[in-house]
């Protein structure tokens, strides 16, 4: 009988030193109660303002197409990816890339206060240069993994924008 007791005091030990170091799940984000209402103006390419539109959705943002509907407006000035040669292998071949993702933009509330929004990540790849169509599929899952990420970045900072006021 206190063989069965073990796996329950285990489970209750690990669940309560989990829940003390503050550790949370990832992923449950409510928007400000003053920026529930948004409107998105993007200069980044249609298909990451529909990803945007997406992950703002999702999370709980309602997005209107006229300003005087909005409670904020979100402005996103830029959206890029840019690759850098980062290592040159003995024969004089790049062999490794870094891709740097930068997201610039503000978010302008009702009561007209303007958070600016600067946001970067990194990742690198190697460059097999006897494997071409692999890196080059390897480097478009790369520059999708930080777009989820960029994405993901925008989602924290808008949440972290609502501690703040």
């Amino acid at each position: 009988m206190s063989y069965l007791r073990v796996p329950h005091s285990l489970l209750m030990l690990l669940t309560l030193l989990v829940s003390s170091c503050g550790w949370q799940l990832r992923g449950d984000y409510q928007p400000p109660a003053d920026t529930t209402v948004l409107m998105l103006q993007s200069q980044a390419s249609s298909n990451i303002n529909q990803r945007i539109e997406q992950a703002l959705q999702r999370h709980g943002w309602l997005l209107v197409n006229n300003r005087e509907d909005a409670q904020a407006v979100l402005e996103i000035q830029s959206f890029v990816i840019n690759r850098r040669t980062l290592t040159i292998n003995s024969a004089g071949q790049i062999a490794e890339y870094q891709l740097e993702a930068e997201l610039q933009g503000r978010l302008v509330t009702a009561a007209a206060a303007a958070y600016s929004i600067e946001l970067s990540t990194q990742s690198w790849f190697d460059n097999d240069v006897t494997r071409v169509t692999a890196t080059a599929l390897e480097e478009d899952a790369v520059r999708e993994r930080l777009t989820a990420r960029m994405i993901e970045l925008l989602i924290f900072r808008l949440q972290h924008i609502r501690s703040e006021n």
